[in-house]
């Protein structure tokens, strides 16, 4: 009973977002509040501060690094916990936080204790995924409202 209306409420009731995709969460999140984040200036600037001056740039530049791979004479390589903290090292609101190994004992712990939670969060990864068309049809409309309204003027 509480799953079921826990979906429904968050399906009819919030935009969600992913802390695995917090960058486009926030977008989508200014898309619907009406916030530009592109062409105001103070608010681009906001993003920039929280993700990162060159976020695109500094990212493919993670990506290359941690797929380095181990050679035969033992050089290291980033680990999953380490790319994840690489990755968030140039961010401004985040925090390196330990990572449980699905399938680990302390993962087993955590799932069966918080099963009903595991998959609210399954639903609300997919939700996410619906969510998408629907915010960039928004913005898209949005987009093209203050265009009309820009050409009414002149």
């Amino acid at each position: 009973g509480d799953l079921i209306v826990a979906r429904e409420v968050v399906q009819k009731t919030f935009v969600v977002g992913l802390m695995e995709d917090m960058e486009e969460s926030v977008r989508r999140f200014n898309v619907v509040l009406g916030i530009d984040d592109v062409g105001d200036e103070r608010n681009r600037g906001c993003m920039e501060e929280f993700f990162g001056k060159h976020r695109e740039e500094e990212e493919v530049k993670q990506e290359k690094e941690a797929s380095k791979e181990t050679n035969a004479d033992g050089d290291t390589t980033l680990k999953e916990d380490d790319k994840a903290a690489k990755a968030n090292a140039n961010k401004f609101n985040s925090h390196a936080h330990p990572k449980v190994e699905e399938g680990s004992p302390e993962w087993e712990i955590l799932a069966e204790r918080n099963h009903l939670d595991l998959i609210l969060y399954d639903f609300i990864k997919m939700l996410y995924q619906k969510q998408e068309r629907m915010i960039n049809k928004y913005a898209l409309e949005r987009k093209q409202n203050a265009v009309e309204n820009v050409d009414a003027k002149q």
